[in-house]
C-alpha cells in the first residue's frame, strides 16, 4: 500500500505541473515514467534559473562596458552620455 501511495503522490505532482504521464503500460511502468518526468521537470526549473543568472551576468557586463566607452564612441553609436549613464545605473536584474 505504501508503494501505491508514493505513486499516487508522484502522479498528483505531475498532474499539478501540467505533465500527463502515460498510464496504459501498467503501474510499474507508469511509476518509472512518472519519476523520469518529475526529474525532467526539476531539471527544467534549474535550467531556467541558470539561464536567468547568465542573462543577469550579461547585462551587468554590458552595462559596465557601456560606462567605459568614450564620448566619441557613444556618439558613433548614437547614444548620449546621459543615456549611457542612465542605462548603466540600472541594477542587473532590470531589463
Amino acid at each position: 500500500m505504501k508503494e501505491y501511495h508514493s505513486i499516487t503522490l508522484r502522479l498528483a505532482a505531475l498532474t499539478a505541473a501540467g505533465v500527463r504521464p502515460a498510464l496504459a503500460q501498467g503501474p510499474q511502468y507508469s511509476a518509472a515514467r512518472a519519476s523520469r518526468q518529475m526529474d525532467l521537470c526539476r531539471l527544467s526549473h534549474w535550467s531556467k534559473a541558470l539561464r536567468c543568472v547568465a542573462e543577469w551576468r550579461t547585462r551587468a557586463r554590458s552595462r559596465n562596458e557601456l560606462m567605459n566607452l568614450s564620448d566619441r564612441t557613444l556618439l558613433d553609436i548614437g547614444v548620449s552620455r546621459y543615456e549611457a549613464d542612465l542605462e548603466a545605473s540600472k541594477p542587473f536584474w532590470m531589463a
